[in-house]
């Protein structure tokens, strides 16, 4: 069986910087403060970036961005769970 050959979505750098404020654990609220916009056009640019990479939320939408090498893995963190 051949392994699921994963294609690199393009993406604009603001939905690379969206995408990783999502990995990163960041809410809607926090990333509109930072970005300077609104809660609702966080969700809009979100949306389409999920369309975009056929992503179905944002757990989702970093698992192919982490697949498709435009996220990187990091190791999980040393100590006691």
């Amino acid at each position: 069986m051949n392994a699921p050959t994963t294609t690199r979505p393009a993406l604009t750098a603001e939905q690379l910087a969206l995408l990783t404020q999502i990995a990163d654990g960041h809410t809607h609220a926090a990333i509109g403060r930072l970005r300077g916009i609104t809660r609702s056009t966080v969700e809009h640019r979100l949306h389409v970036l999920y369309q975009r990479i056929g992503a179905r939320n944002a757990p989702h939408a970093v698992a192919i961005a982490i697949r498709a090498g435009l996220l990187p893995t990091h190791p999980a963190p040393e100590g006691p769970a």
